[in-house]
């Protein structure tokens, strides 16, 4: 069932390597942010995501309140491009498989 639900409706493009084809595309998330001090609601953020066709990886990404833009294509695909510092040196001990 999910299998039919992700495969296209058409025979669209096809890809045979990593990077060959990538493919931006922008979300409004269903989250309202609001402000921690004050508790204001500062509305829904935008998710714009430069994703590789190939094997369906996230390469790079934007989250901004502003609607979507050829400035959040150019910081997403910014984001893809730049080398990126390590998050953490060792995944945590759940993310292996460990309790």
């Amino acid at each position: 069932m999910a299998a039919k639900k992700r495969s296209p409706r058409s025979a669209g493009a096809t890809t045979v390597r990593p990077l060959e084809r990538v493919e931006i595309d922008n979300f409004l998330l269903y989250v309202h942010v609001l402000c921690p001090k004050t508790g204001v609601r500062l509305g829904r953020p935008w998710l714009t995501l430069a994703i590789d066709h190939y094997s369906g990886m996230v390469l790079g990404y934007h989250l901004s309140f502003a609607p979507p833009s050829s400035a959040s294509v150019l910081a997403a695909l910014r984001h893809a491009i730049l080398p990126k510092r390590p998050i953490a040196l060792e995944a945590p001990k759940t993310a292996r498989g460990k309790a």
